[in-house]
């Protein structure tokens, strides 16, 4: 899988952000973010258990684990959470 498809796959499971549905199919991956002030904290994720979705624009920390030629591969990136009718997307491409 090219870093290109790596990035495409990320970006297209933050474009369902707030929801989770386009993190289905990876093996891991967690949303951070900050509710009030800082420092970043889990909002969702494969392992978080009180899953919080984040609020309409607002900056998130995304990461996920991709298997890439049967070997895992950890990418991560910024995104802004879309507003109503619009695309979560990511800020910059992951790596």
């Amino acid at each position: 899988m090219s870093d290109d498809a790596v990035a495409a796959r990320l970006a297209a499971a933050v474009a369902e952000l707030p929801s989770a549905r386009g993190f289905a199919s990876l093996s891991s991956w967690l949303v951070e973010g900050c509710r009030i002030a800082q420092p970043l904290e889990p909002l969702m994720g494969w392992r978080v258990s009180e899953q919080r979705p984040p609020l309409p624009r607002a900056l998130v920390s995304v990461q996920a684990s991709l298997e890439i030629d049967g070997r895992p591969m950890i990418v991560g990136a910024p995104a802004l959470v879309g507003g109503r009718g619009e695309a979560s997307a990511l800020l910059v491409m992951p790596f």
